[in-house]
């Protein structure tokens, strides 16, 4: 005999089977054809923010039912309520509409309720439905990017704490081969194997869980990777473009299936390891075979999904079996120039991660999360957000570090070459060597040995020797990847590794020593590329400065004291065309000389109240530079205001720089010393309206008196000289006391 059900179950059951039969019934006389599923994602209008959704499906007059209402819920709360009248022909009333959902973070449940008059029925349910953007990743094994290595929270891509906003990016389907997946949505997988329902990749989930947290918009992944595929294995069958024996065509079945076809925004493209020839594919595919591949692949994205406005491509790193450095720089290669050549294409490295030790064949290959997916994730983010919402306010840095010139910057006594400077695209960011990097580089065109590597602002100097066999010097320049840690690498402020890239060419790469080196101007205050190496220059003197490239920038500061606050600069000796800026010390621009040519510039600022810091900027103007010629800053500095009714007199004689001992003047011509710099002897002549007694005195900028000399002078004009010869080359205060009334110039001792 069977136990008898407790008496509290019998009526839940009732409730249970009542509620079925109900829903079964208000099923069959209310068809449903067209209805959101729970988990949706609705592609938004970029301009109105919103997502349009369609309900359609008929009811039969059997069922009572005097209208449907359509009801939004967001959060919980009822949003909207759309009455849908009926009218009944022959037994059946067909209804059809649409409404709108905002992109946000918020949940949407949509329901539709049967109303007879007197009570509604719930006919269909769909919960947590949301509005937002889509974005396609493609690619081998590292854009399945599934867990790798040990299971722990920390390498758990969807844990809180790794995808904070996982909740609010979905997927639809999986990347089934067989195309065997469920046709529903699901939250987001960043852990599961590719052909899982709701599989998008460990570095995917992060990605979009940062852009949904950052931008307050959901995300939807179709992730359409598949893993060991070389890029063949990733081109449209163009007779049929949905062909499900392709994996192009499943992913654009899919795509449509879920209706967002026509709305993806983006492509993340990670793949490549399959094509330098390894233990994935013996075969070795060019550097321009693999532009081919890659292109037509970008023409058919654009061609089938009409939205797309972006590709981001992550340049791959050696590793997954391949057989050498050479063989997959091409692919390193060619990916680098695809972001060059074709509209709206960024490159993102992925060099400065810990690749996981894989073993079997494939030694080093792909990621844990920690040290890997993430800062991929992390690092593509930040440039989705840049070009695709706009973002402003981040770091240069996020960008990848990249050459923008090699040139030839030293050499030995027979003028063959033994210095290169590779300068960086990023002026403004901080370069950090990891490790002896010397082992990444290779000079082309010969035979040549790297002693060293050191870095300077943006630039990277190697120091190197060639072998007897060479008899020219460099022509270009390559950037190889290797397997494992990061290190050795050269990265960015903001962690980006240096991209890497084959036989850059050297722009003056020399004669290799048959005939002089080319010159150069010897500029001193290099590095000075941003703000905060800026380099200090002392007033009154002419002070010397070089461009080195068309990516070159000079950064300056100088100091007024006392009462010498109006200031005037001279911009003299252009061979090209630059321009000068200043700043006042938090960096606000005060005043520019950007006048087009070569011919001498200057501009004053009258407008300081006291003494302080500031700092000026020497840019090229166009691309046109010319190292071999340093350019001539002058500042001057007074105690009244200069005429701005004529232009400013440039401290120059017929064009040309005026000799060092030019005569420093003050504004009534009372009191003139020279030389300035003074060496030995500073000759001061200084008129006075009467007799009496005069002191001379010079001081340091601590206000230390460094020499004083008592002397009676006479009515008119008087000379005097002081002894400098021994004191430390630098910037001083020369006061001349006369009764009450006291003269101040500024001096400069030795040569600076």
């Amino acid at each position: 005999m069977k136990p008898s059900l407790p008496y509290r179950v019998i009526p839940r059951l009732l409730i249970a089977v009542l509620f079925c039969l109900t829903t079964f019934a208000s099923t069959i006389l209310a068809q449903v054809t067209i209805f959101p599923s729970n988990y949706q994602l609705y592609p938004r209008n970029l301009s109105t923010n919103m997502a349009t959704y369609r309900v359609a499906g008929s009811v039969t007059e059997s069922s009572g039912y005097k209208e449907l209402r359509l009801k939004r819920v967001r959060s919980g709360t009822i949003q909207n309520t759309m009455v849908i009248p009926l009218s009944y022909v022959d037994g059946v009333a067909n209804y059809d509409v649409t409404d709108q959902l905002k992109a946000e973070l918020a949940n949407y449940n949509i329901e539709l309720y049967g109303w007879n008059g007197s009570s509604e029925t719930l006919i269909r349910r769909a919960m947590y439905v949301l509005a937002g953007d889509v974005y396609i990743i493609e690619g081998q094994s590292n854009a399945v990017a599934n867990l790798r290595g040990t299971y722990s929270s920390a390498n758990d891509a969807n844990t809180t704490t790794n995808s904070p906003n996982r909740w609010w990016v979905r997927v639809y389907g999986s990347a089934s081969p067989t195309m065997s997946y469920t046709k529903g949505w699901y939250q987001a997988n960043g852990n599961v194997w590719y052909d899982v329902n709701g599989a998008c990749g460990q570095w995917g989930v992060r990605l979009a869980s940062n852009i949904a947290g950052a931008q307050r918009v959901p995300i939807a992944l179709f992730n359409g990777a598949y893993p060991g595929a070389p890029i063949s294995y990733f081109q449209r069958n163009d007779n049929q473009p949905e062909d499900p024996n392709t994996n192009y065509g499943r992913l654009l079945a899919r795509l449509r299936e879920a209706g967002c076809a026509e709305n993806v925004r983006a492509v993340f493209w990670y793949q490549g390891e399959s094509d330098a020839a390894g233990t994935l594919n013996p075969n070795q595919t060019s550097l321009e075979q693999y532009k081919a591949s890659f292109t037509n692949l970008y023409n058919d994205w654009k061609t089938d999904y009409p939205s797309i406005s972006r590709f981001f491509i992550f340049q791959i790193r050696n590793g997954c079996g391949i057989y050498s450095k050479d063989g997959v720089l091409q692919i390193q290669e060619a990916q680098r120039q695809l972001a060059k050549e074709l509209a709206n294409t960024h490159i993102m490295t992925t060099n400065n991660t810990s690749q996981l030790f894989d073993g079997g064949t494939i030694d080093y290959c792909h990621y844990n999360f920690p040290n890997g997916y993430r800062e991929i994730g992390d690092w593509m983010a930040k440039i989705v957000r840049k070009y695709l919402y706009g973002v402003t306010n981040q770091s240069s840095s996020i960008e990848v570090p990249e050459p923008s010139a090699a040139k030839i910057t030293a050499f030995n006594d027979d003028g063959s070459a033994k210095e290169l400077t590779l300068t960086l695209k990023d002026q403004y960011s901080t370069y950090t060597l990891d490790g002896d990097v010397k082992s990444e580089f290779r000079l082309e065109g010969g035979n040549f040995t790297i002693d060293s590597v050191k870095g300077s602002s943006n630039r990277l100097i190697l120091y190197f020797k060639r072998a007897n066999v060479t008899n020219n010097d460099p022509t270009g320049i390559s950037y190889l990847s290797h397997d494992g840690i990061a290190s050795p690498i050269v990265r960015n402020s903001s962690g980006v590794g240096l991209i890497h890239f084959s036989n850059f060419p050297v722009e003056n790469p020399g004669s290799g020593g048959n005939n002089p080196p080319p010159v150069v101007c010897a500029d001193a205050f290099e590095p000075n590329d941003i703000p905060s190496l800026a380099k200090h220059i002392n007033n009154l003197i002419q002070n010397k400065g070089s461009i080195s490239s068309a990516t070159d920038v000079d950064w300056f500061t100088f100091k007024t004291y006392s009462s010498w606050i109006y200031i005037k600069i001279s911009f003299s000796n252009l061979t090209a065309d630059y321009d000068l800026y200043l700043y006042d010390n938090a960096l606000n621009q005060l005043a520019s000389s950007e006048k087009t040519g070569t011919s001498n510039e200057a501009f004053i600022y009258n407008g300081a109240t006291t003494f302080g810091t500031y700092y000026l900027k020497v840019v090229p103007k166009t691309s046109q530079v010319d190292p071999s010629t340093c350019y001539s800053i002058r500042i001057d500095a007074s105690s009244a205001p200069y005429s701005t009714s004529s232009p400013p007199i440039l401290t120059q004689v017929n064009g040309t720089e005026s000799p060092m001992e030019e005569v420093a003047m003050d504004q009534n011509n009372q009191t003139n010393f020279y030389p300035n710099p003074a060496t030995d002897k500073l000759y001061i002549n200084h008129t006075t309206s009467k007799a009496g007694p005069l002191s001379l005195r010079i001081i340091d900028l601590s206000g230390r008196t460094m020499i004083q000399q008592n002397h009676s002078a006479s009515k008119g004009r008087n000379t005097y000289d002081l002894d400098v010869s021994k004191f430390v080359p630098g910037v001083y205060i020369l006061q001349i006391q006369e009764g009450s009334k006291t003269t101040i110039k500024k001096i400069t001792i030795g040569m600076q």
